[in-house]
């Protein structure tokens, strides 16, 4: 058991990752901070993360964490508790592949989709987008691999296992749901500009949305899941029944509103209402394509809780409650579309 210790402690110090003995507590901060400084990659969840943490596991898992330290690292202020973390933070991009490549030979692995979706962020952050496009593509093709995606489509039986396995189990599927979520957003804001071709041209028919923070935190499995169809099939018409978007959605609404800003873009990148076919149709006529998009962008934000809307509510109420960088991000994209 020692001899096996120092394998792995070697190991680790070979490849640079200082995460050995990274206590629990600092863990839990760390994460706190990619949660609320990353609201558009919600698929990392806090409690399960923990657990997982004081248990066995395996490599996959600290590079996931050296990933988020990078991208945390700004935020985690100078104590000096961080001095010696800090060294898995700054490392080269080349160092952390370099330790990936081995893990995505063996299988598909959500830990290590979601490793590349968080490089694939890193490299965008730094300017490079060809990068980051390759990083999100390989993800996206590991997660079609997995061998447990039909379980994505289906709750939980509840009644035929306890109330902790349920919760687990809740955890784990909401997780994988949320990590084909992130591939098709990164897909989408980095094939924006038409330069790039998306891989994901449209949503999972099978694959619900994100179910609410609170659902995904408690480990409820959602009952009523929603199915998102593409944006120019009336997908913006809030079903019926169903209550106003709250900032405990915001991870849909960030879904709904980056795919309406992707489809902007794109449009805009290839002319706009410059192109020919624009010419034969006057914008305001319900089959022009800017009329069409008019319509959804209206129709998402009609979709939303009156607390959701800036200025009508301040940014600075949600602040307090830990929630300003979710609130100003969904009203971003919606004033840039």
């Amino acid at each position: 058991m020692l001899g096996d210790d120092h394998d792995r402690n070697h190991d680790h110090q070979d490849r640079g990752l200082s995460l050995v003995d990274l206590p629990r507590a600092k863990l839990a901060e760390v994460l706190e901070i990619f949660q609320r400084v990353y609201p558009g990659f919600c698929m990392v969840h806090l409690t399960d993360s923990l657990q997982r943490w004081d248990a066995p596991h395996d490599d996959i898992l600290d590079l996931k964490v050296s990933v988020i330290l990078a991208l945390c690292v700004g935020s985690l202020g100078s104590a000096d508790t961080w001095s010696r973390f800090k060294l898995a933070d700054q490392r080269t991009l080349m160092s952390l592949q370099n330790a990936l490549w081995p893990c995505m030979m063996q299988r598909p692995d959500i830990d290590m989709v979601q490793c590349l979706l968080l490089i694939s962020q890193l490299e965008w952050g730094r300017g490079n987008g060809y990068a980051a496009w390759m990083s999100t593509g390989n993800a996206i093709r590991m997660f079609q691999a997995l061998e447990d995606m039909s379980q994505l489509q289906h709750t939980i039986p509840t009644d035929q296992v306890s109330r902790f396995e349920a919760r687990e189990t809740a955890w784990r599927r909401e997780t994988a749901r949320r990590t084909y979520w992130v591939c098709f957003i990164m897909d989408r804001m980095l094939a924006c500009s038409g330069s790039r071709p998306s891989i994901l041209v449209s949503p999972s028919p099978t694959i619900p949305l994100p179910s609410s923070e609170d659902d995904w935190e408690l480990g409820v499995a959602c009952e009523s899941p929603v199915i998102y169809t593409p944006i120019m099939d009336g997908s913006t018409v809030p079903p019926t029944g169903r209550p106003p978007l709250t900032i405990h959605n915001h991870f849909e609404i960030v879904i709904r509103s980056l795919d309406l800003w992707s489809h902007t873009c794109r449009w805009v990148a290839q002319g706009g209402r410059r192109q020919p076919s624009m010419r034969q149709t006057c914008p305001w006529e319900p089959s022009s394509p800017w009329h069409q998009l008019v319509v959804s962008v209206d129709g998402l934000r009609e979709m939303l809780h009156p607390r959701m809307r800036f200025p009508e509510t301040p940014v600075t109420l949600y602040i307090p409650r830990r929630q300003g960088e979710r609130f100003a991000l969904n009203n971003l994209i919606y004033y840039c579309t």
